[in-house]
C-alpha cells in the first residue's frame, strides 16, 4: 500500500516488534489508494480464493479468484508476526481453512 518504499513501523505492524495487533487505522501510511487501511501487517488476510502453487501462472490479470476447488485457502499480506519480505499485499500464503491463529484475520467490507 505505500509503494516502493521500505518498510518501517510507520507503515504497519510486523516482525514482532509490537508482540501483538493493534487497532485498525493506527498506521496513517498503510492507507492504500482507495482508502483501504492495514492492507500488509497486522494480521494475515483470509481469502475465500483457494490456493494453488502455480495458479499465477494462467491467472488473469485483473481479479483473479484462484482455482475453483483446494483443500488450503489464500492468506495476503502478512502479519505481525511476518518480516517486511511477507508484509507486502501482492505476498501470498496458505493454510487449511479449519487452522486458527491470533495472527490471521479477514476483512469486512460495506458497501454505503
Amino acid at each position: 500500500p505505500w509503494g516502493d518504499e521500505e518498510i518501517t513501523l510507520m507503515h504497519c505492524n510486523y516482525n514482532y516488534e509490537l508482540g501483538k495487533t493493534t487497532p485498525v487505522g493506527q498506521y496513517e501510511q498503510d492507507v492504500s489508494p482507495y482508502g483501504a487501511y492495514d492492507m500488509a501487517g497486522n494480521v494475515a488476510e483470509w481469502c475465500h480464493d483457494c490456493y494453488a502453487y502455480n495458479y499465477g501462472d494462467g491467472a488473469p490479470d485483473s481479479n483473479p479468484k484462484g482455482p475453483e476447488s483446494g483443500r488450503k485457502r489464500v492468506l495476503h499480506g502478512g502479519s505481525w508476526m511476518n518480516d517486511e519480505e511477507m508484509c507486502r499485499t501482492f505476498h501470498r500464503n496458505y493454510l487449511s481453512p479449519d487452522s486458527r491463529s491470533r495472527n490471521i484475520g479477514f476483512r469486512l467490507a460495506c458497501d454505503s
